[in-house]
C-alpha cells in the first residue's frame, strides 16, 4: 500500500458510511501507517500449531500425515480438502514420477510433466517443498513432515545442484505466473533436463 492509498484508507476510517463495518485482514501490520492501526480494533488470529491441526482431522475421522500440512502451507482447510480430493494419492504420483524422470526415463518425465501442469501452482509447489527439504538434510536438518523424496533427492544430488536447481525452479515459476502463453512443457521438460549434469553424490 503506498502513501496515497493509505491516506484514503484512513480518510474512509475517519468518516465512513453509516451502519458501515470495516474488517481490514493482514500478515504485515508494521507495513501500516500507525495512524490506520490507531484506528482498528486488533484481533491477533495466531496460525494453529500443527498438533492442533492433525487432532482437528483427526476428529473428523481423517488421517493425516505429516508432510501432508507441509504441502498444504500449514493450512487446516487446504490439508482437509487434500486429504478428502485424493491429494496424496496425486502427491505420490508425481513423486514417483519425478524420481524416475530424474533418472532420465524419458516416458516418466512427461508424465511428469503432464501431472505437474494438471494442476500448475499447486504441483510447482509441491515439488519445491521436496526441493528446498532436500537442501535442509544437506545441513543435518531433519523433521518429521518432510516430503519421502526430500530424503532421495539429498543423497542423490549436491546441496549445490539443489541450490541451482531450486532457483531455475522458483524463476519459472514466476514467469509461468506473469506471461500466459509460454510452453509450461518445453520449459519443465528444459528444468529437469538441468538435472543430467550432476553427479552422483556419494
Amino acid at each position: 500500500m503506498n502513501e496515497s492509498s493509505a491516506n484514503a484508507l484512513l480518510k474512509t476510517l475517519e468518516e465512513p458510511a453509516p451502519n458501515c463495518l470495516f474488517i481490514l485482514v493482514t500478515s504485515r501490520i508494521k507495513h501500516l501507517l500507525p495512524t490506520i492501526v490507531s484506528r482498528c480494533q486488533r484481533l491477533v488470529l495466531p496460525a494453529p500449531t500443527t498438533a492442533l491441526v492433525v487432532e482437528w482431522l483427526k476428529g473428523q475421522g481423517i488421517t493425516t500425515p505429516a508432510y501432508a500440512l507441509h504441502l498444504c502451507a500449514d493450512s487446516p482447510l487446504k490439508t482437509r480438502a487434500f486429504m478428502l480430493e485424493g491429494g496424496a494419492e496425486k502427491y505420490h504420483e508425481l513423486e514417483s514420477q519425478l524420481m524416475n524422470a530424474l533418472s532420465g526415463d524419458v516416458n516418466a518425465q512427461l508424465k511428469c510433466i503432464a501431472l505437474i501442469d494438471a494442476d500448475l501452482t499447486t504441483h510447482l509447489y509441491w515439488v519445491w517443498c521436496v526441493l528446498t527439504d532436500a537442501q535442509k538434510i544437506h545441513f543435518g536438518v531433519q523433521q518429521d513432515y518432510y516430503p519421502p523424496a526430500s530424503a532421495a533427492l539429498a543423497g542423490r544430488f549436491t546441496y549445490s545442484k539443489l541450490h541451482v536447481q531450486t532457483a531455475s525452479l522458483e524463476r519459472l515459476m514466476e514467469q509461468l505466473n506473469q506471461f500466459s502463453g509460454l510452453n509450461t512443457e518445453l520449459l519443465l521438460l528444459q528444468w529437469l533436463y538441468q538435472f543430467s549434469d550432476e553427479e552422483t553424490c556419494l
